[in-house]
């Protein structure tokens, strides 16, 4: 009983702090697109139109979705960031910079023969960890 008493004074000065200091607070809402609006709670809906908890910072991230560019049109965000994936060129291009010619000749050949690692690839962050995964066991 004490421990369920002690946890629930704890959220309410959890909820306290964050009522009185939304400036201070950086809400993360990560992979919007994972889910549809119709499935968010209201009041998740408020918090990104800003009308529950006005003065947060809120960061969403999400690739690009028909419902989510309509909710990113009706809501007046501040910045506005997009982070482009690579091409197959450009993915080409990126395993070409940073292995040597003979380990990126292997890696470009495993990216033809593997439509999937081709696909994860297209990500600067996938291409970056698999090509570092690669150089230390080039047999993967």
């Amino acid at each position: 009983e004490q421990l369920g008493m002690i946890r629930n004074k704890e959220h309410a000065a959890i909820s306290d702090f964050i009522r009185d200091h939304p400036e201070r607070m950086c809400l993360v809402l990560d992979g919007l697109d994972e889910t549809t609006l119709s499935q968010c709670s209201d009041y998740v809906k408020g918090v990104i139109k800003g009308d529950n908890m006005p003065g947060i910072r809120l960061v969403l991230t999400s690739r690009h979705s028909a419902e989510v560019m309509r909710l990113s049109l009706a809501t007046p965000f501040h910045r506005q960031v997009e982070v482009l994936g690579f091409n197959r060129h450009h993915v080409s291009k990126y395993v070409h910079k940073v292995l040597d010619e003979t380990d990126a000749k292997n890696v470009d050949s495993k990216l033809k023969a593997n439509p999937q690692l081709s696909s994860i690839m297209q990500m600067p962050f996938f291409a970056n960890a698999i090509c570092k995964m690669y150089r230390q066991k080039p047999e993967l």
